[in-house]
């Protein structure tokens, strides 16, 4: 052990530095406080036994200065001094000392002392150095972690770290709201770009809907190709209503990005950018973790997924279909017009089928204009008209309206 000796009196110094150095420690020893705290910044020790009565930088000052010192491993601290009042002690062991040492000191005393402070210190170098490892190895989880996190759904992956969810077969019929959407001729779109401007595009595209479903509560259940289902009720809920309700405004949300998404693309030259179609439904299904120990999946199934499905196909272009069973649970907040019904295998009658329009809180604020005739039929969201499509949309109208004048 290294050991610094901090004595004002040259016999009872000297003592201990014979002492210490026959026992086989490397001593250095000063004739006060401040010498004392020189020799402790230069170097690093692991016991310091230090007397109490020290002109100028006294003992207690010493030891407030030993344990202030942050960036210095533990030192095992020892105080001599004749002082056996018990105030002084709580003085003493407040300042930070771990043991006393009364002076003038035993040999034998001395000893047993120094070798608890050695076990000490040791033991505390050792719960450091595991402390270290720990840290080390909980870092490197933590990294693990992240990287598994990318393969699972952000709900499910906290579902999991945070104890609500077990990693073993089962599942349960829970009523949920399920999003399906898919780019309209995606293979054709597919076999007319480069396979690297493909993946570049089709990823700038799934990463900007994922945020959009991170943002909403949703639970990622799965990427299809360039298909993405979105389900709303699991693991966590907000009531019936809420989940609908917040599905159907994810999608919408999607809607308006997927407008600067193309903005940015045909500025770029990309011909033909992509298209999205948006099917949502609300019903029973099982959810929950299907496959085997070696492998699972966290997963929903059940027609009320198929009918998503076949909803998001029968949609128009850039827009978003609901069935029945979502609409009657955001009626109260969004706008819809109702469509011709949807022939879906596995259901006896075709599926009422509602086209969203917007919420009502745009449509009471006058962002959206909209008429509908047989000859004529306009939807118009000055909210989200900005930049280039505002001026495009400014001189359709104008067209339009020449054209109209022209023919009376």
């Amino acid at each position: 052990m290294r050991i610094l000796i901090a004595e004002d009196e040259p016999v009872s110094r000297r003592s201990l530095e014979r002492q210490l150095g026959r026992w086989g420690h490397d001593v250095i020893s000063v004739s006060d406080g401040a010498e004392a705290w020189q020799a402790f910044e230069a170097g690093k020790f692991d016991i310091v036994v230090s007397d109490w009565d020290m002109p100028g930088v006294t003992g207690v000052e010493l030891i407030r200065r030993i344990r202030a010192a942050a960036d210095q491993p533990f030192v095992y601290i020892i105080m001599l001094t004749s002082r056996t009042q018990t105030e002084d002690l709580v003085t003493g062991i407040d300042a930070g000392a771990d043991d006393f040492l009364t002076k003038p000191f035993d040999k034998a005393e001395l000893r047993v002392r120094l070798l608890a402070g050695e076990r000490f210190v040791r033991l505390e170098r050792n719960l450091t150095q595991r402390s270290e490892e720990l840290e080390a190895a909980q870092g490197d989880i933590r990294t693990l972690a992240d990287k598994l996190s990318k393969y699972l759904s952000p709900v499910i992956y906290r579902s999991i770290f945070e104890g609500k969810q077990d990693a073993r077969i089962a599942t349960q019929r829970k009523k949920l709201t399920i999003f399906f959407s898919d780019i309209v001729d995606f293979t054709a779109t597919s076999e007319r770009l480069d396979p690297e401007d493909l993946a570049s595009l089709l990823n700038e595209y799934l990463l900007a809907m994922t945020e959009i479903v991170i943002e909403y509560g949703g639970t990622l259940d799965k990427y299809i190709g360039d298909a993405i289902l979105v389900f709303f009720g699991d693991p966590d809920t907000l009531g019936e209503e809420e989940d609908a309700y917040r599905c159907v405004a994810m999608a919408m949300a999607m809607q308006q990005r997927m407008r600067v998404l193309r903005q940015r693309w045909e500025a770029a030259g990309r011909q033909r950018p992509f298209h999205v179609r948006m099917g949502i439904t609300s019903g029973y299904c099982n959810v929950g973790n299907f496959g085997s120990d070696a492998q699972m999946s966290y997963t929903i199934i059940g027609r009320q997924v198929n009918l998503a499905s076949r909803l998001q196909s029968e949609s128009p272009p850039d827009e978003i279909l609901i069935s029945n069973s979502t609409w009657a649970l955001v009626k109260s907040r969004v706008r819809c017009a109702r469509k011709e019904p949807v022939v879906v295998k596995g259901f006896a009658e075709p599926i009422a089928a509602y086209q969203v329009l917007g919420t009502l809180e745009e449509q009471s604020a006058g962002a959206l204009i909209e008429y509908s005739s047989p000859a004529f039929s306009l939807r118009l969201d000055t909210a989200n008209l900005q930049g280039k499509e505002r001026q495009t949309v400014v001189r359709e109208l104008q067209e339009a309206l020449s054209r109209i004048a022209a023919s009376d």
